[in-house]
């Protein structure tokens, strides 16, 4: 599950569960609490997650993902790790929702967020990529289903706000896929 989760569902694959989570961010009290001493915001973004929002605001010679960057983000790179941080608690709602009334697999508090990215591919479409633990997590969740996971979310800024939505549908596993071409 550490890989890119953007492939296409099985052909009639039945649907065994699936989960759906949205959230919306404030982008101007988000801008304050990124840049509050002692936040916890610089640390559940991937690097890559940095580079790619700095590059937002980037000019040629500038700071791009530095740690100056991740001091002071400008308005672009604000929106963007805003909508990140949008998914990334849309992806706790949907795997909650895929729960069906069973506990957390892993407590809020524990939750490290880093572990849910949000990538792009080259045409900037956003997909998910989770490692560590959440990762484990998540393949038990599907496993214990028997089933494989397929992901999707959608990310968007306008004005003062950030929203973010993710869908998680568990398919029956038929079992090992050929490799993509």
């Amino acid at each position: 599950m550490s890989g890119e989760c953007r492939g296409e569902p099985p052909v009639g694959a039945p649907l065994v569960g699936w989960g759906q989570g949205v959230d919306l961010v404030d982008l101007a009290s988000f801008a304050d609490q990124l840049g509050a001493p002692g936040s916890v915001f610089p640390r559940v973004f991937t690097d890559r997650e940095w580079a790619r929002c700095a590059s937002r605001d980037a000019v040629p010679g500038g700071a791009g993902g530095s740690s100056a960057a991740r001091a002071r983000p400008g308005t672009r790179a604000v929106e963007s790790l805003g909508a990140r941080w949008a998914a990334k608690e849309a992806v706790v709602k949907a795997w909650s929702q895929a729960l069906d009334g069973e506990p957390p697999p892993i407590p809020r508090d524990e939750l490290d967020f880093s572990q849910i990215e949000v990538v792009v591919d080259r045409w900037g479409r956003p997909s998910l990529r989770f490692h560590g633990g959440v990762a484990r997590a998540l393949d038990s969740l599907a496993r214990s289903r028997g089933a494989r996971a397929s992901w999707g979310v959608s990310l968007s800024h306008d004005g003062p706000w950030a929203i973010a939505q993710a869908t998680v549908l568990l398919l029956a596993d038929p079992g090992p896929r050929a490799p993509r071409p």
